[in-house]
């Protein structure tokens, strides 16, 4: 949409475009962005509106814009390239291709001109003209050696992982958390919720408080820093300072999905009210700015009237007009200055402007909240930041997911409904002609969907499946999983690609690294562990243990990037139960509910009414009072009426 004006003959991805280049005999312009990225505006501004520059894009190459949200298989491809090639990567990345696809170049952002020693699109556009004419032999053998490392990288590993994996990426997170601010290394810094959720489950396992207490205060001290939007709500993307001060400002809806689903882990091995408060009010955020028609939008951009972050920040003499004689206690409790707080990160240069925080955790009180909505009121008459309202089926069951942990957590069924609509609106919006798409945008659903979107809404089904005891559920789960399994299992090498045959991808790749959001890989596993949980079907452990050992090396060489295949790993390692309420008629829910919200991370919840077949409930009997048996992967223990006595038995 961004681009739909400009000069430069884009087209998107597909076979027209590189057929036009095999007839014309040009190379690609691949490049690739996203709707929040602030350089990607810049580079817009500069570049692709200015009639120069398209002109000798347009005689150079054919070009292609790439949103990476709604195409990540073609965005990991290329950024693998990217950082093999130049050793690191960013957006807006550019690519140029051999008319097959082939890379050759890859750069991020590139100057309208050419500018203290880095050459600008113009020169560029030449000077990849002329080596295309005058050595195109060369460049053609280079891509074919490019291609061949690529496809060397697909992992390759197999075997059991180290079995002191979790420990090793618990001690490496304790040496590298920082102890002023929280969180972990120094700048730029992102929160990496599922790394906080994994510290809360080490402390559930091993009694280790100092897990539990890294998780906390970091959960508590970004909820006051100027990460988080002190006046609407919500958490901006990440720090580019180490003390969570001066954010990149834009919100996209996975940190919102992720960072509630951590205080929700928190908050439910604490009992916290500062971190259940934070539940709500990213709620809250979301519900006012995110929210379509059942489904939520993908980003808000960090830019408005050309300027990042002007939406949010504030000079010292709008502050004074708004709250009056409130405003001296008000800027020493928000760090404000009479100068401005707000520093340029490329240049340095003050702003005049201040970002809103507090280096300490605050009390909620009604004087913070009267200044909030204050603040609030004034801020909705400024020009707004774009909102990118496409809805991603990964981003959505994410949230999904989180709401139903939220609910987990604090047993506001407020939570456990908005998981389930968002689910219903992914059947909604998100299937075409019976196949699940992976985004949704003016009426229409396109791109097949990728191992994310599914490995995502399987977690979101489980979640459901626990919070309901609707078997609709669980057989939606089971389809799910067996869906995901065809389309993007490698029955050679085990674990799953990203993509699926047939999308137009030079590499199909796989992956375990644990970035902003959980791989699918990683999630896929935690899902199918605890399927083998609640079903007993060997299989599903079979392949969780497949998908994990595929990612050994990677794993093992820095276990700490990959928290979320480690929660996956101790479900299978680990002391793991299932309790199945056998009950052929009501009464079961009160039972259900304390085992549900008690903190038993190695705790799942089945409903056996007859209903299920599975190797689970085959030697359970069908009772027409409620009881529980609590099994382990290998034994059912005597049936209890009492949900305090299987809590007990639940042992770490």
């Amino acid at each position: 949409m961004m681009h739909a004006d400009n000069p430069v003959d884009w087209y998107p991805w597909g076979e027209e475009a590189f057929e036009r280049a095999r007839r014309e005999d040009k190379p690609v312009f691949l490049s690739i962005g996203y709707s929040t990225c602030h350089w990607c505006h810049v580079m817009e501004r500069e570049s692709f509106s200015d009639p120069e520059v398209a002109s000798e894009l347009n005689r150079t190459f054919v070009c292609i814009k790439v949103d990476r949200e709604e195409r990540p298989d073609i965005d990991a491809t290329y950024m693998m390239f990217c950082q093999l090639a130049n050793g690191s990567g960013g957006w807006p990345l550019n690519v140029v291709l051999t008319p097959s696809g082939k890379p050759l170049f890859a750069l991020t952002y590139i100057p309208r001109v050419s500018r203290r020693g880095q050459m600008g699109i113009i020169d560029f556009a030449r000077a990849v003209r002329e080596l295309w004419q005058e050595r195109r032999d060369e460049l053609e053998g280079r891509a074919d050696e490019i291609l061949k490392e690529l496809r060397s990288r697909a992992p390759s590993g197999g075997g059991d992982i180290d079995p002191y994996v979790i420990q090793r990426a618990a001690e490496a997170l304790a040496i590298s958390y920082d102890e002023v601010n929280g969180g972990f290394g120094s700048a730029p810094k992102f929160p990496t919720p599922h790394n906080l959720m994994f510290l809360v489950l080490n402390y559930f396992r091993t009694g280790d408080a100092n897990s539990l207490r890294m998780a906390r205060e970091t959960l508590r001290t970004i909820r006051w820093r100027g990460i988080f939007d002190q006046v609407g709500h919500g958490f901006h993307r990440y720090s580019t300072d180490q003390a969570w001060v001066i954010p990149h400002f834009e919100k996209m809806l996975y940190d919102q999905a992720m960072l509630m689903m951590a205080y929700s882990w928190a908050y439910w091995a604490s009992g916290d009210n500062d971190l259940k408060e934070t539940i709500y009010e990213v709620d809250g955020f979301l519900q006012r700015e995110m929210k379509g028609p059942g489904y939520y939008f993908t980003a808000i951009d960090a830019d408005s009237e050309g300027q990042e972050g002007k939406f949010y920040t504030w000079s010292s003499a709008e502050l004074k007009s708004i709250l009056g004689s409130e405003y001296a206690d008000f800027a020493s409790t928000f760090s404000v200055r009479e100068e401005g707080n707000y520093l340029e990160e490329a240049t340095g240069r003050n702003t005049g402007r201040n970002i809103l925080f507090s280096l300490s955790p605050l009390q909620r009180d009604g004087r913070i909240e009267g200044w909030r909505r204050k603040l609030l009121e004034a801020r909705e008459k400024r020009v707004r930041p774009a909102t990118d309202d496409k809805a991603l089926t990964d981003n959505n069951a994410l949230l999904a997911a989180a709401y139903l942990m939220a609910f987990r957590a604090t047993s506001d069924t407020v939570f456990r409904d908005r998981g389930l609509e968002i689910i219903s609106a992914i059947d909604r919006y998100m299937v075409k002609g019976g196949v699940l798409m992976h985004s949704y945008r003016d009426g229409e659903a396109s791109v097949p969907a990728f191992l994310d979107d599914y490995a995502y809404l399987s977690l979101a089904l489980l979640m459901a499946y626990e919070s309901t005891m609707e078997t609709a559920f669980l057989d939606r789960l089971v389809r799910t999983v067996e869906e995901m399994n065809g389309l993007f299992w490698d029955s050679n090498g085990g674990g799953f690609f990203r993509s699926r045959e047939g999308q137009g991808n030079l590499v199909r790749m796989k992956e375990a690294y644990d970035g902003a959001v959980p791989s699918g890989n990683s999630v896929a596993s935690y899902v199918l562990a605890a399927l083998y949980s609640l079903t007993g079907r060997e299989e599903y452990a079979d392949m969780a243990s497949r998908a994990l050992g595929c990612f050994r090396a990677e794993i093992e060489r820095g276990p700490e990037y990959h928290c979320f295949a480690l929660m996956a790993l101790d479900l299978l390692r680990s002391r793991t139960y299932c309790a199945v309420i056998s009950s052929t008629g009501g009464g079961w829910e009160e039972l259900h509910r304390k085992l549900f919200n008690a903190f038993r991370p190695n705790l799942f919840v089945l409903l056996h009414s007859g209903q299920v077949d599975l190797p689970k409930t085959e030697t359970i009997p069908v009772s027409d009072r409620p009881l529980v048996y609590l099994c382990t992967s290998t034994e059912c223990m005597q049936p209890t009426a009492s949900a305090e006595a299987v809590l007990h038995a639940c042992t770490p």
